[in-house]
């Protein structure tokens, strides 16, 4: 292995470096609430880093060591041995020569960082390597080369990237007491490059200075570097990296961790400091959002509506793909770029944030994060605004209108892959069930719908049968009902609504369109159609082979009770529902239609600039 002097200066201390380490422990005498550690190695790397002032320097060990006690989970507590099965993944591997100017070289193989890896799990093995590599006069002086390598990076990184880690991440980095430093990137797709474009707004430009991207092979890296410490995958002569080598030595190198580890602020306590583990992560989201409901509940949907995406298959990953531009790459980077503007928005600061959620909306806007982030406002504002129109618990409420046999969402998908939902207008007595009550059994059957993601890309269609209409069911085409109508179908919720039959419509339906159609879209409008008694017209659009029998279909008669009694055995799921919520009082009354730049481009423009 290299020759690595830790805890062994090169060279005795000049008078004026000495009286520096002699000026710098006597400062630590004022500080009564930190235990600072007095070892040289360990002050000479900070008053190195700041080129011998002690004041300076004072301030970065002060600052290491707030870091260290605010953020305690991503910094190593334990015996080196104990993090061996992180040690074993090989993402970071030493070279055994330094560079042609002298620097250590630490590679970051991303390619190993599995799905399971989280951010802790990195940060610990950073602050493994550097505690120890740091421990080392000459890299010191002369710093440390990274490299980056990209080869085989998982899209599953990119749920490190929620603004916490980004923030504390930076500020390891910035911290870290090493006064010349470079990160070579290699191998670069375009994964790494979201990573970048959501990292970047966390760092200093001295910072992002310090990154080198290498796109045109290693040439540049060996002329950065010098070919004698490179491996020949790099296009080097150092021969095949050496993983055994490596991990023998940041093993044998447990007792400057031990010595670290007696050190930092007496009686710690974390500031502001939420653990974001896998094991804790989602309960850590959902504690944030204030709710107050059955956590194991939603977990275990959000778990099985997980499931559900990943069991697509190659049929709804292609229409999905074809028609919403989603793929692996762009599902992950959008989801974070989505998470992250939910995150940000003091106004619903209630909201749920997990990746099964998220990604109704983007598969409603077509992955567009600007209007995906739009319509989660607007759907939590228009939840707080009228909660008599969408609260849907308890569903004991609705157990007797369901069983009015009035709508269903049908069993089967159609053709284009959409589910059809109909409802009955003569089965809904206007003289018994008020229109708010009606209105929230849509709503439910909306929310219901929506969690299986076959229909989140296959979207909607809404069938209206209006044989029986009276003039007394006028009352659910008032105008604050005909508004809050419109603002789901175009707005609000994340459904694809694709297409609005109307059967047995009265000579005087126009009429009654005319109530509504000043709150709907051209594109809702056009997707409007008329077929009074025509069945043949219907079919024309919807097969018969999955419709019943009352309308010209095979499916046999009408009937609802399996789809209600699944609605009402999911009384638990509804009710956590309705923790997530804002305060209407607080939110934006407009809520912005400008767009961010670089969002939905995905940051090109910056990210493309290396």
């Amino acid at each position: 292995m290299l020759e690595f002097r830790e805890l062994e200066e090169p060279r005795p201390f000049t008078k004026a470096e000495q009286q520096a380490i002699n000026d710098l422990k006597s400062m630590f005498k004022q500080k009564t609430k930190i235990n600072f550690q007095t070892d040289n190695y360990f002050l000479t790397k900070f008053l190195r880093y700041r080129d011998w002032n002690v004041e300076a320097a004072y301030k970065s060990i002060v600052t290491y060591y707030e870091l260290k006690r605010d953020n305690p989970l991503v910094h190593a507590d334990k015996k080196v041995s104990e993090y061996i099965d992180l040690l074993n993944l090989n993402t970071r591997v030493l070279l055994d020569k330094r560079d042609k100017n002298g620097r250590i070289v630490l590679v970051a193989k991303l390619g190993n960082v599995g799905p399971t890896t989280e951010f802790n799990d990195a940060s610990l093995l950073d602050d493994i390597w550097m505690q120890v590599l740091l421990s080392d006069p000459m890299t010191q002086m002369n710093g440390i080369s990274f490299i980056t390598d990209c080869t085989g990076l998982n899209s599953s990184i990119l749920k490190w990237l929620v603004p916490k880690n980004c923030k504390v991440g930076a500020a390891k980095l910035e911290s870290l007491p090493i006064k010349d430093w470079t990160i070579h990137v290699v191998n670069m797709g375009p994964i790494f490059k979201a990573c970048i474009f959501l990292i970047k707004p966390f760092l200093r430009k001295a910072t992002i200075a310090r990154f080198q991207f290498h796109s045109n092979g290693y040439a540049d890296l060996i002329d950065n570097l010098g070919e004698d410490c490179l491996p020949d995958e790099y296009g080097g002569k150092n021969g095949a990296i050496d993983y055994e080598k490596s991990l023998k030595f940041i093993l044998s190198r447990e007792k400057i961790l031990a010595r670290n580890r007696e050190f930092g602020f007496k009686n710690a306590k974390p500031r502001k400091y939420k653990d974001t583990s896998k094991t804790t992560r989602l309960q850590m989201q959902i504690e944030m959002e204030n709710c107050n409901g059955n956590i194991n509940t939603i977990t275990a949907d959000i778990a099985r509506e997980n499931e559900l995406n990943l069991k697509l298959g190659r049929k709804w990953g292609e229409k999905a793909e074809k028609e919403l531009a989603e793929c692996d790459e762009n599902r992950a980077i959008k989801l974070r770029l989505l998470e992250e503007r939910v995150v940000q928005d003091k106004n619903i600061p209630n909201a749920r944030r997990d990746d099964a959620f998220l990604l109704r909306f983007l598969r409603a806007k077509k992955f567009d994060v600007d209007k995906s982030f739009r319509m989660i406002q607007k759907y939590f504002k228009m939840k707080s605004e009228s909660p008599d129109l969408f609260r849907i618990s308890p569903l004991s409420d609705m157990q007797n209108l369901l069983k009015m046999q009035m709508q269903q969402i049908l069993p089967q998908h159609d053709e284009n892959g959409s589910v059809i939902y109909l409802f009955r207008v003569q089965n809904c007595d206007p003289y018994k069930w008020p229109a708010e009550m009606v209105f929230r059994s849509n709503i439910m059957a909306l929310e219901y719908a929506i969690r299986d993601p076959r229909t989140q890309i296959g979207g909607l269609v809404v069938m209206l049968d209006m044989a029986g209409l009276k003039f007394a069911h006028a009352k659910f085409l008032s105008p604050n009902l005909a508004k809050r109508s419109a603002e789901v179908i175009q707005d609000s919720f994340p459904m694809r609504f694709k297409a609005f039959h109307i059967l047995h419509e009265p000579f005087y339906f126009d009429a009654m369109l005319a109530l509504i159609k000043p709150f709907m879209s051209e594109k809702i409008r056009n997707r409007l159609h008329t077929h009074g008694n025509d069945l043949k017209s219907l079919h024309r659009h919807i097969p018969k082979e999955i419709l019943p029998t009352e309308y010209g279909g095979t499916q046999g008669a009408f009937d609802n009770t399996k789809w209600r009694d699944q609605l009402l055995n999911d009384q638990e799921y509804f009710t956590h529902l309705e923790t997530y919520s804002c305060d209407p009082k607080q939110l934006k009354t407009t809520i912005s239609e400008s767009t961010t730049n670089g969002v939905n481009g995905i940051g090109t423009e910056i990210l493309n600039e290396h």
